[in-house]
C-alpha cells in the first residue's frame, strides 16, 4: 500500500484529488531488473484545485460507492485530500480482511446510508490475529469526520511504516520521515452550479422559505416506492438529501443534452416556454411526479 499512498502524495502535491481509489485502479508493473510493484491509474475523475471542472459534472455523484468518502456522497462540503485518505483505509481494511467495511446488498441506498453513518466493524472481528495498532490506524484513516482522519496522505504513510518489513521501510522511511510538515491539500472551492442548472431571470428575488424536512411517509405519494420499507425510504432521504434547489431555479432549457431525471418531492415544477415577450406556463407537475429525460 505504501507505493500507492506515495502515488497520493505525488497528486496531492501537484493539486490533484483522485476521488476513485479502489483495487481495479491498481495494477501491477513489472520493473525492469524483475519484481512487481503496484502503480495507481485512472484519474478520469479526479479534480483539481483551482480549476473548474471539465471531467465531469460539479455536483455530480462521482466514484465508486464501496470507497467514497461519506462527504463524496453527501455532496455537504468541498472535497480535499482526506477524502483519498478515507478511499485509502477502505482498501486497507478490505486487504486486511477480506471483506469491505460497508457491503450491503439491500440497495444502493441502504449501502450510502451505512457508508454516511459510519459504524464499521473492527477489521479484529474479521481478522482477530491483526495487531491493535494497526486496527487504529484503518480506523483513523476511513473515520467518519474527516476531522478525525490523517490530516494528509503522507501521514497515513508515516502511521503504515512500522508495520511494513525491514526491507520495505528502508525503501519508503525517507520519502515519510517527514510527514507531518507535508503541505496539506486545500480544499476544493465550493461546487458550481451546472450551467443547465442555472437560475431563472426572475423580476423579484423568490422569498427565502425554510428547508422542507420529509420523511418515509412522504415518499409514499410515489409510485412505485409504496412497497418500500420505512427503513429503506429513510436511507434514501439520507442519500439524496444533498440535492435542493432553490425556488425559481431552472433545471433544463430547451434544446440542452442532459441525462437527468427528478422526482418533485414538495412544492411544484413549472415547465414554461419564454419568448421575448411572453412566458408561458405549459405545464405544472406536483409531488410523485417526474420531470427530465
Amino acid at each position: 500500500v505504501l507505493p500507492l499512498v506515495s502515488a497520493s502524495g505525488a497528486a496531492h502535491a501537484a493539486g490533484l484529488i483522485h476521488r476513485d481509489n479502489k483495487p481495479e485502479n491498481v495494477f501491477l508493473a513489472c520493473e525492469d531488473r524483475g519484481g512487481e510493484r503496484p502503480v495507481l491509474l485512472d484519474f478520469g475523475i479526479s479534480k483539481q484545485l483551482e480549476v473548474e471542472e471539465r471531467l465531469t459534472g460539479v455536483g455530480q455523484l462521482v466514484g465508486t460507492p464501496y470507497y467514497m468518502s461519506p462527504e463524496q456522497i453527501q455532496l455537504s462540503v468541498p472535497l480535499d485530500g482526506r477524502a483519498d485518505v478515507y478511499s485509502l483505509g477502505v482498501m486497507l481494511y478490505e486487504l486486511a480482511t477480506g471483506v469491505l467495511p460497508y457491503r450491503s446488498d439491500q440497495s444502493l441506498y441502504v449501502l450510502l446510508a451505512e457508508i454516511v453513518l459510519g459504524k464499521a466493524e473492527p477489521p479484529s472481528l474479521h481478522e482477530p490475529a491483526l495487531p491493535p495498532a494497526f486496527e487504529r490506524v484503518v480506523l483513523r484513516a476511513m473515520a467518519c469526520d474527516r476531522e478525525r482522519r490523517f490530516p494528509t496522505i503522507a501521514e497515513l504513510g508515516a502511521a503504515l511504516l512500522p508495520f511494513a518489513s525491514p526491507a520495505v521501510q528502508t525503501v519508503w522511511a525517507e520519502e515519510f520521515a517527514d510527514a507531518a510538515s507535508a503541505p496539506r491539500l486545500t480544499s476544493l472551492p465550493p461546487p458550481k452550479m451546472p450551467s443547465w442548472r442555472g437560475r431563472a431571470a426572475q423580476p423579484t428575488q423568490p422569498p427565502v422559505r425554510p428547508p422542507v424536512v420529509l420523511s418515509a411517509s412522504d415518499l409514499r405519494v410515489i409510485p412505485g416506492l409504496d412497497g418500500c420499507t420505512d427503513a429503506e425510504l429513510e436511507t434514501f432521504l439520507l442519500a439524496v438529501g444533498a440535492f435542493r434547489y432553490p425556488a425559481g431555479a431552472r433545471l433544463f432549457e430547451e434544446g440542452a443534452e442532459a441525462d437527468s431525471c427528478f422526482v418533485v418531492l414538495d412544492g411544484e415544477v413549472e415547465i414554461v416556454k419564454e419568448s421575448l415577450s411572453r412566458w408561458d406556463v405549459l405545464a405544472v407537475i406536483g409531488p410523485g411526479e417526474f420531470v427530465g429525460q
